[in-house]
């Protein structure tokens, strides 16, 4: 498969890796819109992401981790603020993008809680064959970067939920 970068595992608090598995949730929320060629409901989401985003208590964390959370933060609010003032379907999808490899680095990093399955997919056809990755819940491809032009097109990469070794309630 494709290269990942090697991802470094950070301890952070119960309450930080909650927060962290709301944040995807919202995430998957812009997600399934895009999935579902919906504009209005990708662009209706990110507020409640950004709200999401803004309410990470980061002073339990190591200083590594700290500077970790930040850069992906700060690429998360880019992203963010760019995809609330697209005008076309296109253009979110384009901000979805950094939006989904910071959330991947997140959870790939900090061990979410809360949530049933996260799936890192990729698409090797999104963005004129540059490809693009993208997670969701559950296996069942929902591609937000074609929609209903190409809505399984991708293949699932990894659980993370597993490679973070975070377990459900064992």
């Amino acid at each position: 498969g494709r290269e990942h970068p090697k991802v470094t595992r950070f301890a952070a608090s119960d309450p930080f890796r909650a927060r962290l598995g709301s944040l995807i949730n919202r995430y998957f929320a812009i997600q399934t819109a895009l999935a579902a060629d919906d504009i209005e409901g990708a662009l209706g989401a990110v507020p409640a992401f950004e709200d999401g985003l803004k309410s990470f208590d980061t002073n339990g964390l190591a200083e590594g981790a700290r500077a970790a959370w930040e850069a992906v933060e700060a690429k998360m609010g880019d992203a963010a603020r760019g995809l609330k003032s697209v005008e076309d379907i296109g253009a979110a999808r384009r901000h979805f993008h950094p939006l989904s490899l910071g959330i991947i680095a997140a959870a790939s990093s900090f061990q979410p809680t809360g949530l049933n399955s996260v799936f890192e997919v990729y698409c090797p056809m999104a963005f004129d064959f540059e490809g693009a990755p993208w997670i969701q819940e559950g296996r069942e491809i929902n591609n937000p970067y074609f929609g209903a032009e190409m809505l399984r097109c991708g293949h699932v990469e990894r659980d993370l939920l597993t490679v973070t070794g975070s377990s459900h309630g064992e």
